[in-house]
């Protein structure tokens, strides 16, 4: 795995019992080649193993990110970036493709499932939509919605 400027590194979260998943990224797949997207790709065992792939795309100098999950796996990706110096954090830009079974966050910044072309193409861009303070306790990093 290379962190090419260029190319992103997925993070692909399965939902939890769902059979379709195969589809799912088939779908989010076929979107990232339509878009020209260089990227690697590598899947969650578990929801401990986020972390780790986090921090391996991380360490590999990629500077685009994508999540392809829900809140935990936002969540613990967040966390991996407030642990690395600031220097190594402004230049990561971290995406995020709902695919979690609530979704409470993408939910509210009216991200959809189904709009995966739209989501590719804003991050792409390196859009902005949403606004938030870090909160940073001892042990844990919480994303506090500023709207």
């Amino acid at each position: 795995m290379s962190g090419e400027d260029n190319r992103w590194g997925i993070l692909y979260c399965p939902k939890h019992g769902i059979t379709a998943s195969k589809k799912r990224w088939a779908k989010i797949e076929n979107c990232l080649k339509d878009n020209d997207i260089k990227f690697d790709f590598v899947q969650s065992e578990d929801q401990s193993s986020v972390t780790r792939l986090i921090n391996m795309f991380i360490n590999n100098g990629y500077k685009t990110i994508v999540i392809v999950g829900g809140d935990s796996a936002l969540n613990d990706a967040v966390n991996c970036l407030m642990s690395v110096d600031s220097s190594i954090r402004e230049k990561i830009c971290l995406g995020l493709i709902p695919n979690g079974l609530m979704n409470d966050f993408a939910h509210y910044w009216q991200l959809k499932e189904n709009d995966v072309n739209q989501i590719i193409g804003w991050i792409k861009q390196r859009r902005v939509i949403w606004a938030v303070f870090i909160i940073q306790t001892q042990k844990e990093i919480f994303v506090i919605d500023t709207s």
